[in-house]
Formats: structure tokens, C-alpha cells, sequence
């Protein structure tokens, strides 16, 4: 999601709240003008945002949802702590070798927003020639915010860098996005790598990022995917429903070369690597 430069139609709405609370139909003129919009699109939109808890509406006017932004400022303050300089606690970016980061987050889109940020920002830092090692116990954000994750791993294929994905589980819904990474850019590939359920991997140069979910989430993910025998709406909307669940997770960047090198054994056995030679030719 990005409020700074809005694409989607939510934020949109989001960017024109900042400031207020607004009325709905205001709210359509004002989008409608700088893009094409329906009002069933804008409404659905609408309701969207009303279910993720972002919005709250009444009598015809749209305002923040307080909870969410008291959620934004922890974000934010994450964020503020990890990138910018003159903060007292240490940020990934002044890790030495062999150190690291943790942080604690209470929701799940929380820390699904700060963890994007942060691996936004070690991508920016490493060569394009380092792909992103990912394992996940199942890809379940592909599927609960489909739009915004098709499009990160398109960026990063867009980038010349590669994206490997190795999901843990093998039902239904962990086969059903396989093929959706079908080139050497984007590759997906399904093996239980880690016993532990709650367990996420991600591996860019030397920065490795290990996310444990709460193991409750992690329990109801789970059950998402050992019930659905399809990928429909029912699906994508109990696991998008696991983003607003309040609970503890946690987070660790390490800048470690070492161990960083035997995960990319470990998660690249699978797949084809590029080389860095093969980039330049």
C-alpha cells in the first residue's frame, strides 16, 4: 500500500481521509476526476476498506479508523527506528557483521508492512544478481493481498533479479499459484524445509529475515489451507481476515554471510541461479 504515490482506488481514499473525515460522495467526485472510476467500483472499494478495519462510516461520511492509524504510528515508529539516522536504537542498515535486529509487532499487517519496507530496502542495497531466497510455511499473502504481492515479485523480476520461492506445505491452495512463476525470474517450488509451521526465510545478499508468527495465526493459516480444495472468494477472505488478527509476532534482520550463504544452499538446491556473468551478457 502506498499513500504517498496512491494507485489503487483504496489509497486513494485513504490519502483524501488524511486530512478529515469526508462525505462518501465527496470523496467520489474527487477520485472520479483524476481517474476512471464507477461508483460500484468506488463503493466496493468502499466496503473493502470498511472490512479491513481501515474505514468506519456513517450518515454518508467516511472517516479513519482510529485503531488503524494508532496501527500505522507503530508502523511507522518500526520503520523510523530501522532507516533513519540519529535514532538511538540500531537499525538493520548499521548492523556489523554478525549482528542483528528484532522487533515485536501485535498485528499482523503491522508486520507485513514493515517487513515489505524492510526487505524493499535491502533490495535497493544488494546487487541484482543476488536473488531473494523466500520460504514460507505456505505463500498465504499471495493469496490474501494477491494484487499487492503480484505486483512486488513483478517489480523484482522487472529489477533482473530473481525470486524463489520455496512454499512448506502442499495442498490445494500452496499448488494452485505455482503457475504463476514460470521463467527463471520467478521460480516456486514446494518442500518442507523447516519443522516449525510459524517459521518465514528470506535471504538477499548477506541480510537474512526470519519472521515467526504468532503460532496461533500460524495455526489458522494452517487450517485455511488443509480445508479449501479451491481458490475462491471464501479462500482469499478468511486469509486476508489473518492480516487484522491481533497477536505477536516476531521479526529478526541479521547481516551474517556466513550463515546467509548456507541458507542459500539450503533454499537454492531446487531452482535455477543465474550467475552474475550470465546478467552482463
Amino acid at each position: 500500500m502506498s499513500l504517498t504515490k496512491p494507485r489503487f482506488i483504496e489509497e486513494h481514499i485513504l490519502c483524501r481521509l488524511q486530512g478529515g473525515p469526508r462525505k462518501a460522495t465527496d470523496l467520489l467526485a474527487e477520485i472520479g476526476e483524476s481517474r476512471k472510476l464507477t461508483k460500484q467500483g468506488f463503493y466496493a472499494a468502499l466496503r473493502k476498506l470498511k472490512e479491513d478495519e481501515e474505514v468506519v462510516a456513517y450518515k454518508g461520511t467516511v472517516s479513519l479508523n482510529t485503531a488503524w492509524v494508532r496501527a500505522m504510528e507503530e508502523a511507522a515508529d518500526a520503520m523510523r527506528a530501522a532507516y533513519l539516522p540519529g535514532n538511538e536504537r540500531a537499525g538493520m542498515f548499521a548492523l556489523g557483521a554478525g549482528e542483528s535486529v528484532s522487533y515485536v509487532f501485535a498485528n499482523t499487517r503491522h508486520l507485513d508492512a514493515f517487513w515489505g519496507h524492510a526487505q524493499s530496502a535491502i533490495i535497493a542495497r544488494t546487487p541484482a544478481s543476488e536473488p531473494v531466497y523466500s520460504y514460507d510455511p505456505h505463500y498465504w499473502f499471495y493469496i490474501a493481498r494477491e494484487s499487492t504481492e503480484k505486483k512486488l515479485v513483478a517489480d523484482i523480476a522487472k529489477a533482473g533479479r530473481q525470486f524463489l520461492m520455496t512454499a512448506g506445505g502442499e495442498t490445494y491452495l500452496d499448488r494452485s499459484i505455482r503457475a504463476d512463476f514460470n521463467g527463471d525470474s520467478l521460480q516456486y517450488h514446494m518442500e518442507r524445509i523447516f519443522d516449525a509451521r510459524n517459521k518465514y526465510v528470506v535471504v538477499i545478499g548477506e541480510y537474512i529475515t526470519e519472521v515467526m508468527l504468532d503460532p496461533k495465526v500460524a495455526e489458522q493459516i494452517d487450517a485455511v489451507y488443509r480445508s479449501a480444495r479451491s481458490l475462491d472468494a471464501s479462500a482469499s477472505e478468511a486469509l486476508a481476515k489473518m492480516l487484522a488478527v491481533r497477536a505477536r509476532h516476531k521479526i529478526r534482520i541479521s547481516r551474517n554471510a556466513r550463515k546467509a550463504q548456507g541458507l542459500k544452499a539450503k533454499l537454492g538446491k531446487n531452482f535455477f541461479i543465474r550467475s552474475a556473468n550470465s546478467e552482463e551478457m
